[in-house]
């Protein structure tokens, strides 16, 4: 059956080369099981995903492999139509019935017969034709993202590639010699036309708009065809010939762990992904795209009327045209091209976002924008740090490492084991190598529990290379105090934990609780660092009398939601809150009634509207700076000025 065609390509795959056994299952027959959630951000970063999701190309590559091979063998045209129709259906059987899949062999098998019956291939006709058959038989398919992409990318290869080609060889022919720059115009048109294309559907799908898809695409693309075709070939044998499936898998490994390499280095690049605006922003430049996108067809259709003809008429001449109508085309094309620059330039004030602001000297805690998560940074040396909780996304929370110049955490510290709190953790622990960990969590964890921790401190202690490496990450006792820092630089900061309870009715009130003073050369100040501790438990904490009067800097608990009540902020009365939080988040997060609590007290961060902001102690105040780096892309499921209330 299919599943066991399934296990078969993963097993015979899996000796394989870097990434290349996490992608090949994908590549080949759309199946990405085996990838980890770090390679398949890296490939939506990169713009490459749809490359693991069987696609048109796939059956493009397949029904070309066969029709030259049997046109090779001088086999009749009928038989050779018959192969590639059957090669087809058993594509789509051992892949699975996927909407894009569906959609290519229909279309595969429709072109195929045209070119047979003498009809030539008539792409756009084609191409819709194969649409209105899908949708007839099964409407539900218009829901489906992957049937709109599939569509889109034909759609836009069909409609532009043609236009965009030649004005691009003809561009680059002025400095390259006439074959190179054929065959750069072709690669450039179709990978533009059909990223252009898929982008509003992506943008729809994810929210985000993917700065470095064209090049990604660009490099990639020659390397599909390595792996498609002798990858299908090898899935067909994986259940008979596992040995030989093996030997074709690991030759085609490489080219496959090239596709990885790619999405890895251009997703860690600054501003891989930028989210869509929301509100009346978003809302209007979707209007300007569509009509941009009229308008760009309408064009196209125009300049494939005008071309001129191969056989020109000699007698006669073309009517003569009325003034009239001659300005009400020039008005017409110059609307038309003023929508798609309009459409262009905003595209690109988009993905290109002003270069983040220089971090003042003497910060000394920061709020680091990770999307819907929390990680906030204590600095403890020149270039070292104590960093409480990580966010979910692995780039923005070393982005923001980089960007704040710390090089060593000295302490790492999990508030508790959610995804949004722990989940770059191990990114962490790779690049900056923790000399110590501590976290929290409910006393059964199951197995994204404990199993998170201990990977985070294995990781942590391979890296830091055997003598004194610790022993991984472990859960702090309350009343545990320690310090970290440089005391001789004026920089350090000593910790008390206040509570950190295994027996908590829920992960959130599990959440370690933490009080730090953060000691700069100018001073210091206290800070209360509380995870995401609900209403319960901060009364709990209230009631045990381990907080001060008062704090200088509150770390406000799961995101300013509701549940965090507003207890804790009247008996504190914090001189500075920090909300991290992400961008449109579907929670509602940060409520309003907490947010004016707090602003009753003293100024408030947050870093869905300010970024990652970093604070200084100077003349005894506490000076909040906005940084201008913000998250990648929102990660919730979903300003230069900090208001002071």
């Amino acid at each position: 059956g299919r599943e066991e065609v399934r296990g078969a390509v993963r097993q015979a795959s899996a000796g394989a080369v870097g990434t290349a056994p996490q992608l090949l299952p994908g590549l080949v027959l759309g199946d990405r099981s085996v990838q980890d959630p770090e390679l398949d951000e890296a490939m939506k970063a990169a713009g490459l995903s749809h490359l693991s999701a069987v696609s048109g190309a796939n059956c493009t590559l397949l029904a070309g492999a066969v029709m030259m091979a049997l046109r090779s063998l001088r086999i009749r045209r009928p038989v050779v139509l018959g192969a590639v129709l059957g090669a087809l259906v058993v594509f789509v059987i051992i892949v699975g019935p996927e909407p894009s899949v569906i959609r290519a062999a229909v279309m595969g098998g429709i072109g195929a017969s045209a070119v047979f019956f003498g009809r030539g291939r008539q792409a756009l006709p084609l191409l819709c034709l194969a649409g209105c058959v899908l949708l007839c038989w099964q409407p539900q398919l218009a829901a489906e993202p992957a049937f709109q992409l599939s569509l889109a990318a034909t759609a836009g290869i069909v409609l532009a590639a043609r236009p965009v080609e030649q004005w691009l060889t003809a561009t680059l022919g002025r400095i390259l010699p006439g074959p190179v720059a054929g065959t750069i115009g072709a690669a450039l048109a179709v990978t533009v036309c059909a990223q252009v294309a898929c982008q509003p559907v992506l943008v729809g799908i994810a929210g985000t708009l993917s700065s470095y898809a064209v090049p990604a695409n660009l490099l990639a693309a020659p390397l599909v065809p390595l792996i498609t075709v002798p990858g299908t070939a090898a899935a067909i044998i994986a259940v008979p010939l596992p040995g030989l499936a093996s030997a074709l898998f690991w030759l085609i490994g490489w080219p496959a762990a090239g596709i990885g390499w790619i999405a890895g280095v251009l997703s860690s690049l600054p501003g891989a992904l930028h989210p869509w605006p929301g509100g009346a922003l978003g809302a209007g430049l979707v209007v300007l795209h569509v009509l941009a996108a009229l308008a760009l067809l309408w064009l196209l259709l125009r300049w494939e009327r005008t071309r001129p003809a191969r056989v020109r008429r000699i007698s006669g001449g073309p009517a003569p045209r009325k003034a009239s109508s001659t300005r009400a085309r020039r008005w017409s094309l110059a609307g038309a091209w003023t929508l798609v620059c309009a459409a262009a330039g905003s595209q690109l004030a988009l993905v290109v976002s002003p270069p983040a602001g220089p971090v003042p000297r003497d910060w000394s805690l920061a709020a680091c924008d990770v999307g819907q998560g929390d990680m906030l940074v204590l600095r403890a040396g020149q270039r070292s740090a104590m960093v409480v909780d990580t966010g979910p996304d692995p780039r923005a929370a070393t982005s923001c490492l980089r960007h704040l110049g710390v090089e060593r955490i000295d302490l790492l510290v999990l508030s508790h084991l959610h995804q949004d709190h722990a989940g770059a953790a191990g990114a962490l622990a790779d690049c900056c190598q923790p000399a110590a960990i501590l976290y929290s969590t409910m006393a059964a964890p199951g197995g994204d529990g404990l199993g998170a921790a201990g990977r985070v401190g294995r990781s942590a202690a391979e890296n830091a290379g055997g003598a004194g490496a610790p022993d991984g990450a472990r859960r702090p006792a309350a009343g545990e105090t320690g310090t970290v820092g440089e005391p001789a630089s004026g920089w350090r900061v000593d910790w008390k934990v206040l509570a950190a309870d295994p027996e908590a009715g829920n992960e959130n009130d599990a959440s370690l609780q933490m009080m730090a003073t953060a000691h700069t050369p100018q001073g210091a100040y206290t800070v209360l660092l509380t995870g995401d501790m609900e209403e319960e438990a901060t009364g709990a904490l209230l009631r045990q009398g381990v907080l001060p009067e008062t704090v200088d800097v509150l770390k406000v608990s799961h995101h300013g939601a509701r549940n965090g009540g507003n207890d804790l902020v009247r008996s504190l009365m914090p001189a500075m809150s920090v909300v991290q939080v992400g961008r449109e988040n579907s929670y509602g997060h940060p409520h309003p009634s907490v947010i004016a609590e707090l602003r009753r007290h003293g100024p408030v961060v947050r870093t869905d509207q300010h970024g990652t902001t970093v604070v200084s102690l100077r003349d005894g105040q506490l000076v909040p700076t906005v940084t201008g780096q913000f998250a990648p892309a929102t990660t919730g499921r979903a300003g230069d000025t900090i208001p002071v209330g």
